[in-house]
């Protein structure tokens, strides 16, 4: 009822309530409310605030036409770090980081056809969060010819802090997708230590680890599948060792199966830890990436 104490009452906007139960009214008999713009509508905030709304012209857009070639289309893979404060966003918010740097510049970006056009810009695989990583890759199509180095150069001024581009590669564009091109990722897992006797501790615990992930026959993982059944699968053919770099004794290096369309499953790195040893923090960063023959891209 419109006489019940309501529950967002406790904050005064300045609104008398009396207006809204006679908008409220209004909108059951589908009669129009003039906006304050035209005349005053009376709520009270101005009254209650000592304010007076002071609008603005109307908008009018620039209406022009930008003269540029869009007979060929140019596709440039981007390298990039993802690393510091980055790693607790989402793969949604990174992707919106990257179109609003785009948005930023003065590159000609090619959108999707259709009702609800977007800039061609692909991310590939998610990273999951709390995961740094050193190579995320982004494909994006552009109407410019530009050098290499210049886009480089230009897109470098927009992108956030944490962010370095490492390398930008003008591809065709009819290269396979970033997430069927990376099949591999390496990853650089770190326990996370408090004090030196907790360091020993967790040094003596690694090389239990290690021999755990890159010795037993079996590595079972809990996985849902797109009807949401919970599966019991067997990673061991997903993970490979990166043996040059496991001598190091307060880390671990590992070679996870990722990407899509393959026989093999694919393995997120926390996920893995978890299952092999859940008592332990790891701080997780992806360092590398192959392709399906191993070659690193």
């Amino acid at each position: 009822s419109i006489d019940e104490p309501l529950c967002w009452e406790i904050i005064d906007c300045g609104i008398r309530k009396e207006w809204f139960i006679q908008e409220y009214q209004k909108a059951l008999t589908s009669t129009n409310s003039m906006p304050c713009e035209t005349k005053c509508s009376n709520c009270g905030v101005c009254a209650k605030f000592g304010v007076k709304k002071i609008v603005d012209e109307k908008y009018a857009p620039n209406i022009f036409e930008e003269k540029f070639d869009t007979s060929t289309v140019y596709k440039y893979r981007i390298k990039l770090t993802k690393n510091g404060n980055l790693r607790f966003i989402s793969h949604l918010d990174w992707q919106n980081t990257i179109l609003k740097a785009l948005n930023k510049t003065d590159l000609h970006l090619v959108f999707s056809q259709g009702f609800n056009p977007i800039p061609k810009v692909s991310l590939g695989i998610a990273l999951p969060l709390f995961v740094e990583s050193e190579c995320e890759l982004v494909d994006i199509e552009l109407y410019d010819n530009l050098k290499e180095n210049e886009l480089k150069e230009v897109l470098q001024k927009v992108m956030p802090k944490n962010v370095v581009i490492k390398s930008v590669k003008n591809i065709d564009t009819k290269e396979l997708a970033i997430d069927h091109t990376v099949q591999w990722a390496e990853y650089e897992i770190t326990p996370i230590v408090k004090n030196s006797q907790e360091l020993l501790f967790k040094n003596e615990k690694l090389l239990y680890i290690k021999d755990r992930i890159f010795s037993d026959d079996a590595i079972c993982i809990r996985k849902k599948n797109k009807k949401g059944i919970e599966n019991i699968i067997n990673i061991r053919s997903s993970i490979k060792e990166s043996k040059e770099k496991n001598k190091s004794e307060d880390r671990i290096y590992v070679i996870l199966k990722t990407g899509q369309n393959t026989e093999l499953p694919s393995v997120r790195p926390d996920v893995l830890m978890n299952s092999v040893c859940p008592e332990v923090l790891f701080k997780i960063k992806k360092t590398k990436i192959f392709d399906l023959n191993m070659n690193e891209l």
